[in-house]
């Protein structure tokens, strides 16, 4: 668990071969995959020391969801890098003839990658946030 907020540092490294059509290269999936066998080896051996029940067992392969989520998390704002030179234009032209056509500049100077690799990091310290001040009470 302690390794998760790492997960989108994965796309990051395979970026310079990330292209738009193509998306991500098949290594960062390779990676991640051996990422994923690693936890849930850990995960295996803990419950098997608690000697869980079969339930346990059940969230432990549930969690593997949540695992790939915060990994393709990761990956949007690296695919919307590589697509930039499209998404950006496109994606302020839409506020222009919203109804909140002042946020257009915005959405060009941020450039659509970086709105999304903020709302990434937002997400991110909400997580957190949540975790450790629910664990003060």
């Amino acid at each position: 668990a302690r390794y998760m907020m790492l997960l989108p540092s994965l796309p990051l490294a395979a970026l310079p071969w990330a292209t738009c059509e193509d998306g991500m290269p098949w290594p960062a999936y390779v990676a991640y995959c051996a990422t994923l066998f690693r936890a849930k080896v850990i995960d295996l051996r803990i419950l098997r020391r608690l000697k869980a029940g079969h339930v346990a067992f059940l969230f432990m392969l549930i969690g593997c969801f949540e695992h790939f989520d915060w990994f393709s998390d990761g990956s949007f704002p690296a695919q919307a890098y590589a697509c930039d030179a499209t998404m950006t234009d496109k994606f302020a032209a839409a506020f222009l003839e919203s109804k909140t056509p002042w946020l257009g500049a915005s959405v060009v100077y941020l450039r659509f990658w970086g709105i999304a690799a903020l709302l990434l990091l937002f997400a991110g310290m909400a997580q957190q946030a949540a975790l450790t001040f629910g664990a003060l009470d």
